[in-house]
C-alpha cells in the first residue's frame, strides 16, 4: 500500500469511529499494534456489524 491508500483507509476508520488514535493526536502507523488495541477494534467492528444486521 502507498501513502494515499493508507490515508484513505485511515480516514474511513476514523470517520466511522473505529479508531481514534492516541491522546496526543498521533496514529503511530509505524509502531506495532498492541493486543488490547486490536481487541478494541475487533469488538467495535463486531458491534457495528451486529447493529447493521438488526436494522
Amino acid at each position: 500500500m502507498h501513502g494515499a491508500e493508507i490515508r484513505g483507509l485511515l480516514g474511513a476508520t476514523v470517520g466511522n469511529s473505529i479508531i481514534q488514535g492516541y491522546s496526543d493526536g498521533t496514529f503511530r502507523g509505524g509502531s506495532p499494534i498492541t493486543r488490547a488495541e486490536a481487541s478494541k477494534i475487533v469488538a467495535l467492528l463486531m458491534e457495528r456489524n451486529s447493529s447493521v444486521k438488526a436494522k
